[in-house]
This record gives structure tokens, sequence and C-alpha cells, in this order.
């Protein structure tokens, strides 16, 4: 029997500008989160995309 599955996309490396007041709050809400920068960030790119 099959089961379909969604399996990741490939990570792709991507440079972006942000302010920098802005790094240490983001670190810190992603180590709470226990989720590193990137997936921190994609997630919140996600969510702010669904809206």
């Amino acid at each position: 029997m099959l089961v379909p599955a969604k399996l990741p996309a490939r990570s792709v490396r991507v440079n972006i500008t942000l302010d920098e007041r802005l790094l240490s709050p983001i670190n810190a809400a992603a180590r709470a989160a226990g989720e590193d920068r990137s997936a921190y960030l994609a997630e919140a790119a996600k969510e702010r995309m669904a809206r």
C-alpha cells in the first residue's frame, strides 16, 4: 500500500538585508522556539504569506 507523502523541498542559501536591531531579537526568538534562525525566518514567512 502506498501512502502519499510531502517530501521537503531542497533548501537554498539566500542573502538578505535587515535592520541590525532585528538580528538579536530574531536569534533569541528562534532559540526560544528551539529552532535555528533559518527555520524561524522560514516559518515566519510562511505564516505571513498565509494571511
